[in-house]
């Protein structure tokens, strides 16, 4: 019972951090790209395991935010293919998975995607 309530504990410590992580990560975003300022959310790319836990998420190793813009869906789509690239994830449909992130819901592609996975994060 203890070694449950203290995980649930460190999982709820983490996701406070992750939160306010990611709430610096989505300024910085917005203060960086004209473009992104008038976007109320922004994607970000996480490496996780098969099953896509969050708690597999761990947004002080992916901390970078992309803008719902044209620029951020090229540059999110850059780094997943770096990530294919270099054999962190992978895929069996790379075509899908481009044209997903350019031009329709980019968190869709992360059900193509295995060991990654693409999370919408809201402006707060």
């Amino acid at each position: 019972m203890s070694t449950t309530k203290s995980a649930m504990s460190i999982e709820s410590l983490a996701l406070s951090i992750s939160k306010k992580a990611v709430q610096d990560a989505i300024k910085a975003v917005k203060n960086s790209h004209a473009e992104t300022k008038s976007s109320d959310s922004v994607f970000i790319f996480f490496n996780c395991d098969a099953d896509k836990n969050v708690a597999s998420m761990d947004i002080r190793y992916n901390n970078e935010a992309f803008g719902d813009n044209a620029t951020g869906r090229k540059l999110l789509l850059k780094r997943v293919e770096h990530e294919l690239a270099e054999g962190n994830i992978s895929t069996s449909d790379a075509k899908a998975v481009r044209e997903t992130i350019l031009t329709g819901e980019p968190t869709d592609a992360g059900a193509l995607l295995q060991y990654g996975t693409i999370e919408r994060l809201l402006a707060i």
